[in-house]
């Protein structure tokens, strides 16, 4: 929806729109390192909290973004974001079925791939109709992302370092 946003607001041509593509894709690859080691500190629970406050505020901010710097700074936001929140859903996957880490790991892509794949005929439906609002809709994901990881995911830990191994038998996977 962004290039589409890029396209109509800033009459930005082909080129223009695949270089601020690639800056979705270059900040997750930039924050990966960074979000592997905030992920080990933190947890899922506070880290995954925080990158969905982060990821609100990046798609508020193409969506409401009146320059094309704003414009960049947000996709830049959300890419980088988004990166670690599936670090934290498949942290969460492979820890919580220690017998099938496979399997869970698989249910775990699969949801990702089903999300990506409806993002467009839900959201973009919302982005004509309703302009900056229905594009600001895009953050009800993660705002309600919010809510499960307060809600279903126990009380805070410290981080996933100082927890035993899931599996039972750390030695076996090596």
């Amino acid at each position: 929806m962004a290039v589409l946003r890029a396209r109509e607001r800033f009459a930005l041509g082909p080129m223009e729109i695949g270089l601020l593509s690639s800056a979705f894709g270059l900040a997750g690859i930039c924050a990966a390192p960074v979000t592997g080691r905030l992920l080990g500190r933190k947890g899922p629970r506070a880290f995954g909290m925080t990158s969905n406050i982060l990821l609100a505020g990046g798609l508020l901010a193409v969506a409401f973004a009146s320059t094309l710097w704003v414009l960049v700074a947000g996709m830049a936001v959300v890419g980088s974001t988004v990166t670690g929140l599936r670090s934290v859903t498949n942290t969460l996957a492979v820890t919580s079925a220690p017998d099938n880490r496979g399997g869970a790991a698989s249910l775990a892509l699969s949801a990702q791939f089903f999300g990506g794949a409806a993002a467009a005929p839900l959201w973009l439906p919302l982005y004509h109709a309703y302009g900056d609002f229905g594009f600001a809709a895009a953050a009800i994901a993660p705002l309600t992302a919010i809510i499960v990881l307060r809600t279903a995911l126990g009380r805070p830990t410290t981080g996933i370092a100082d927890r035993a191994s899931p599996h039972p038998h750390p030695d076996a996977i090596r």
